[in-house]
């Protein structure tokens, strides 16, 4: 009953954030900008044995977050702990949120400390959430990828290549490898066609045109079938019991292929309680 309480305190209650908290940077964002790179740079120049220039924004040290990022332990999904102090939580955000409140000290420190959320246009943060296959965000990203302008991607282009030459070491034989990896991975899909190739962009939009077909055709059959009942009852109800039992009779004909009306004593009783009726009424 207490950890259940517990679990109710940490979905309902909103806790203040501290005066030391940036709120300015997304954390979310940061963490897909951060997952990127890591796939698409930080592995590959760690195998190359070289290292960014610190002038760099991608460098891991100026990450803001990197520091709070080491101090989760995820266990599996619905665990994660804080390493630092030792609290858990079964949900990411809770912990973020702890991080924010009780540990906003741990952020980065270091001089020009960068917001990997501010690259997210370059980096494709939006790709990130192909991850989770909904309709929201296969709408969402049909929508950019029509309303793309070309216009924007090569300004998007010019600040990449710009980063490239910040990030390339200055002493190092490997530094244009390093200039080559930012380009070709992340600089040569700025553009209206390429960017949105990027991982499985494209299952995700025809799963969710399907879904949507699916919610579609799944409204249509409810509405045909509930008129077609309430047609239905509408018109039993308004049948006489001598017409509800010939409407069975003929019924059971039809099924059963008898020649024959099938005989029905409340039939017949009704018809005889129907004729003296009108024998009285003609009298």
């Amino acid at each position: 009953m207490l950890l259940i309480l517990l679990i109710w305190l940490q979905s309902n209650l909103v806790f203040p954030q501290p005066i030391g908290s940036d709120k300015s940077c997304s954390r979310i964002n940061s963490r897909y900008a951060r997952n990127i790179l890591k796939r698409s740079l930080y592995d590959l120049i760690q195998s190359m044995q070289v290292q960014l220039s610190f002038d760099c924004p991608f460098h891991p040290e100026r990450d803001l977050f990197r520091k709070q990022e080491e101090l989760k332990d995820n266990a599996y999904q619905s665990s994660w702990t804080c390493s630092y102090c030792g609290k858990w939580f079964y949900r990411e955000r809770f912990l973020d949120q702890h991080l924010d409140n009780r540990h906003s000290a741990l952020l980065g420190t270091v001089m020009n400390a960068t917001c990997l959320a501010n690259y997210c246009d370059i980096l494709g943060c939006d790709l990130a959430h192909v991850q989770d296959t909904t309709l929201a965000k296969g709408n969402d990203l049909w929508w950019k990828t029509a309303l793309c302008r070309s216009t924007q991607m090569v300004e998007l282009r010019d600040q990449c290549l710009q980063i490239a030459e910040q990030c390339t070491p200055k002493s190092s034989k490997a530094s244009s490898g390093v200039r080559n990896i930012i380009i070709s991975n992340i600089c040569s899909r700025l553009t209206c066609k390429n960017y949105w190739n990027r991982s499985n962009v494209a299952l995700v939009m025809k799963e969710a045109y399907i879904l949507a077909l699916r919610i579609l055709s799944s409204i249509i059959i409810f509405l045909a079938l509930l008129t077609y009942y309430m047609f239905t009852l509408e018109y039993v109800s308004s049948l006489s019991n001598y017409d509800i039992n010939l409407w069975i009779n003929v019924r059971n004909k039809t099924i059963l292929g008898s020649n024959r009306f099938n005989y029905n004593p409340t039939l017949k009783r009704t018809s005889i309680w129907h004729q003296k009726a009108k024998d009285k009424l003609m009298v």
